[in-house]
């Protein structure tokens, strides 16, 4: 086991739900639901490509947000040095009491939830990267080759478009196509944000 991954172990026993729970407040709590919803989505997002994995957390976990979320150096709240982390570590080991006590944890706990089911809506429109200006010296190289797709409060969103939520609603109408084939499945995504889902029934 690598030293950064025990340095995680308190975040890799978590269940899923709770280990986005405070992936989403360390990120953005300080955003609002939108903001919150951004950070899950890029999330959801990277877990399309295993390129955005620690390897070795998947193996230890088999579970893509962790493997993703605990990649080093990509999410700056799971930094040692960062103050964020103090803060997920003590959600971690008391995470019951803040779920009761905190609006914004409760929140971001509902949110994660959505995310975990797949009926989370991508606002950010397939990002797979995001940062604060306010809290860099300089933008990250990746800023001037990723292309910008938006902003959700302080947060400036950049990626391919691809969305996990629309892979999730195509792979289910897939799904769908399989076990009705009385029915066609018409899926129809636009520029990775508007995405509808309609059935309709053959003609006899």
């Amino acid at each position: 086991m690598s030293t950064w991954t025990d340095q995680n172990r308190l975040f890799l026993n978590l269940p899923t739900n709770q280990f986005l729970t405070i992936m989403a407040y360390g990120e953005a709590g300080n955003q609002g639901a939108e903001g919150m919803m951004g950070v899950l989505n890029v999330v959801r997002n990277r877990t399309l490509d295993r390129s955005y994995y620690d390897e070795e957390i998947y193996g230890m976990t088999n579970d893509p947000y962790k493997a993703v979320g605990l990649k080093k150096w990509q999410f700056s709240m799971f930094n040692l040095n960062d103050p964020v982390r103090v803060t997920a570590e003590r959600i971690a080991n008391e995470f019951n009491g803040f779920l009761i006590s905190n609006p914004t944890v409760r929140q971001a706990y509902e949110l994660s939830q959505m995310a975990i089911a797949g009926t989370l809506e991508d606002n950010t429109g397939g990002a797979q990267f995001y940062f604060n200006p306010a809290g860099v010296t300089q933008e990250p190289q990746w800023a001037s080759v990723i292309p910008f797709i938006g902003q959700i409060g302080d947060h400036l969103f950049f990626g391919t478009g691809v969305s996990a939520a629309i892979e999730e609603t195509v792979t289910g109408a897939i799904t769908v196509m399989k076990e009705h084939p009385n029915i066609t499945v018409l899926v129809l995504a636009g520029l990775g944000v508007g995405l509808m889902l309609e059935i309709r029934k053959k003609k006899k």
